[in-house]
């Protein structure tokens, strides 16, 4: 199910300290499996960071359950609009949530991100072998050289895809065993900078 949330660019403004993006949010788009959907939708600003947060980004793996239980994804499509002057990047995120996780099985949760229409996409991702059964955190911070950037001079959207996935080790695991985990929430920061 694809969702479009909508909201009026408000009074663009560029400060002397630096670009402000929840005031030229032109739109968050979210599609896949694992996306908040209807009344569920939950995202807002907290200064530079984007703060989504998820209410079917569950998965689960075990005896009785479909394959496709195990992996879950949101597509979410950034658009700002942006003066001329600036591009903007993604510069890190943060996740949160929940695993249950059988001896033997894995958690793997990724994000990878590319500018609308471009070829150079960014992947980071965290893996956990092993049982838990515990609230998890992760952070990462970006390289200014790992950075893909908006083009200067055209309107391009962010493109972030986030999945969680339950795996099983064949070596050390059971296909039958029951594992379950949830992403509650990702962070996304922003980073800007003037065109030259």
């Amino acid at each position: 199910m694809k969702t479009m949330i909508t909201t009026a660019a408000l009074l663009f403004s560029t400060f002397a300290f630096g670009y402000q993006p929840q005031e030229a949010l032109q739109s968050v788009q979210l599609n896949g499996t694992g996306c908040p959907v209807g009344d569920y939708q939950d995202y807002h600003w907290e200064g530079s960071e984007l703060v989504i947060n998820f209410s079917d980004m569950v998965v689960t793996k075990g005896a009785g359950q479909k394959l496709s239980n195990a992996r879950r994804n949101c597509v979410v499509v950034l658009d700002l609009d942006r003066a001329k002057a600036w591009k903007y990047s993604l510069d890190g995120f943060a996740v949160q949530g929940f695993a249950d996780v059988a001896a033997g099985d894995g958690l793997k949760l990724s994000l990878s991100g590319n500018v609308q229409g471009g070829a150079a996409t960014k992947s980071y991702s965290f893996d956990t072998l092993g049982r838990s059964n515990a609230d998890f955190e992760a952070d990462v911070t970006i390289s200014p050289a790992d950075r893909v950037w908006t083009p200067c001079n055209l309107d391009r959207a962010l493109v972030f895809n986030t999945s969680a996935l339950v795996t099983n080790d064949k070596a050390k695991g059971s296909r039958a065993s029951e594992s379950y985990a949830t992403l509650d929430q990702i962070r996304l920061r922003l980073a800007f900078a003037r065109c030259s």
